[in-house]
């Protein structure tokens, strides 16, 4: 639990004590650091696993992703599909946009109330979001495939993604499941 930052270790605890069921205290969850380009699995409050290395977006994390502007999207999120077969190895999708993106988007006048009616519904119907708004899409986490391991250990270099090395995503891969939660940020 010392390697969180203090605020999120704050937050945790906070739900821990107070949202008694929730079941935060056993539940196995991805928590990624950008800024210490850490992923860390996590068993409730406790570190169970760190992949170091990792890559983010070229423009970094933001607080909303938009279509072409590479950066990651902070955030909270679920895995909503797994792509064994992937060009980067492996492909664990992400529920992005979120409901939370999108009106931070409307706020800031870049979403149509249409592209913000559709996002809230697939999110009310259990669906994977609209892939062609203005926040864009095929955000997830991923190996490098044939890319350069050099290049990723040295830049942050994906389109929007989280990326791993081709043998950490592997490893990773064994602990992952549809509907786990991940939470980004740039600390």
């Amino acid at each position: 639990m010392s390697l969180l930052k203090p605020a999120l270790r704050r937050i945790l605890l906070l739900l821990c004590c107070c949202l008694p069921g929730t079941g935060l205290a056993a539940e196995r969850w991805l928590y990624i650091n950008a800024s210490h380009q850490n992923l860390y699995v996590m068993n409730g409050l406790q570190v169970a696993q760190r992949f170091s290395d990792i890559a983010v977006g070229r423009l970094g994390v933001k607080p909303v992703h938009f279509a072409g502007d590479t950066s990651t999207p902070a955030g909270e999120y679920r895995i909503d599909a797994i792509n064994p077969s992937s060009n980067y190895t492996l492909f664990l999708r992400l529920n992005y946009p979120t409901p939370a993106h999108a009106e931070k988007a409307r706020q800031m006048g870049r979403l149509s109330q249409a592209d913000y009616d559709r996002i809230l519904a697939a999110a009310s119907a259990g669906r994977h979001p609209p892939q062609d708004t203005a926040l864009g899409g095929a955000i997830g986490i991923h190996g490098i495939g044939r890319g350069s391991l050099e290049t990723h250990r040295k830049f942050n270099w994906t389109e929007g993604c989280v990326a791993l090395d081709n043998d950490q995503i592997r490893v990773l891969a064994e602990q992952v499941f549809v509907g786990m939660r991940v939470v980004i940020e740039a600390e």
